[in-house]
């Protein structure tokens, strides 16, 4: 029998993300017969939204702080990495890749990988910030990142060889059961509550709605820095009776249950995982076409012009929502390219073929 090989998947925390939800997606299609899956967030505990989403993946599961603020992780990080025998460790976004690959490094691990899922800006733009993230990415074997704009990025500013970076798209299984109760005004946004993800114009894009049919209610799915700020906009556009701000939520099933539409709004990602899940589940999306990887999308999305106002979105979401052979139309071909291009299975499978070339080329087999 040959010997398993032994990967230690670092992330970040198990609150809330496209990230962690990315992970678990992949995770769940590794194959067990050769990987040997250790799972750590650098924080976590017991009130975590995403743990017991970890747990149920069936392989050792670690919180290495249960403080968000105070970063034991320094402490037991290394003692993990060094005592845990690992043939890979794959490091997913910020804090995880530029901790766990320069200790990994330090220690010996065969072969380092890093996710790049992250599109905040300021790691590029802040030299001091840009180059701890490029000598963390040059302790790396492999780097996958979700768009062409991180990997362009990561070549061009950090001086990364190219041959080290893999565009690896987002992936998100069709759900094997779903209940779909939508209610027929219901317009949903997730994720989290940052500058980037632009929520304040689907707030804006609400007001405009509930003038063109008062009928229209609103969900924001997440929480984040700007949370207090949003709804304080929502008051003021007299909003508050109508927007539902659940908070973070463990998975989103009941979210893609009521809601009529999803609406993207964000500013920098290609195709998130909040806008693939909504494909998987027969949910209508409207999204801001402000990249080519979204552009595209003509079938599949109703498509925002970036430069049109809130009330010109308003307007076609409003006649897209009147439309329901349009709508049947466009899930369906949503489905199609789920089917296409975004299966977790062999995107997990492009992973693991990485880790085991590269053993190969380091002679470890």
């Amino acid at each position: 029998m040959e010997r398993k090989i032994r990967v230690l998947h670092l992330i970040d925390s198990f609150d809330l993300g496209g990230g962690q939800t990315a992970l678990f997606q992949f995770l769940e299609w590794s194959d067990r017969n050769k990987h040997e899956l250790v799972l750590a967030a650098l924080h976590g505990n017991a009130r975590s939204v995403f743990l017991p989403r970890a747990k149920a993946l069936g392989c050792l599961v670690l919180c290495l702080s249960p403080f968000r603020w105070l970063p034991i992780y320094c402490l037991t990080l290394p003692g993990l990495i060094a005592s845990g025998r690992f043939d890979v460790v794959h490091c997913h976004l910020f804090v995880s890749n530029w901790t766990g690959k320069i200790l990994a490094k330090v220690f010996g691990v065969p072969v380092i990988v890093s996710h790049d899922q992250s599109f905040d800006r300021f790691r590029f733009d802040w030299a001091p910030v840009r180059w701890w993230d490029g000598l963390s990415n040059r302790c790396a074997d492999a780097i996958f990142v979700i768009s062409t704009f991180i990997r362009d990025n990561i070549i061009q500013r950090e001086k990364i060889p190219s041959e080290r970076v893999y565009v690896l798209k987002n992936a998100v299984a069709r759900p094997s059961k779903i209940v779909r109760r939508p209610r027929p005004k219901l317009i949903g946004a997730a994720g989290r509550l940052v500058g980037w993800k632009n929520f304040s114009r689907f707030i804006k894009l609400a007001a405009h709605l509930s003038k063109l049919d008062p009928d229209y209610r609103f969900i924001i799915a997440g929480d984040g820095p700007l949370a207090a700020e949003l709804k304080m906009q929502a008051e003021q556009l007299g909003l508050a009776e109508r927007i539902l701000w659940p908070g973070a939520l463990p998975n989103l099933d009941s979210f893609f249950a009521e809601i009529a539409l999803l609406v993207l709004t964000s500013d920098w990602e290609d195709l998130p995982m909040i806008v693939l899940e909504a494909f998987s589940y027969r949910v209508p999306a409207a999204i801001v076409s402000n990249n080519s990887e979204r552009s595209r999308l003509t079938k599949e999305a109703l498509l925002l012009a970036p430069e049109a106002d809130e009330l010109q979105w308003a307007k076609a979401v409003h006649s897209l929502l009147n439309s329901s052979d349009r709508i049947e139309q466009m899930c369906s071909a949503a489905e199609r390219l789920m089917e296409e291009e975004f299966s977790p299975q062999r995107q997990m499978r492009r992973i693991e073929t990485v880790y085991e070339e590269v053993l190969r080329k380091k002679g470890i087999s």
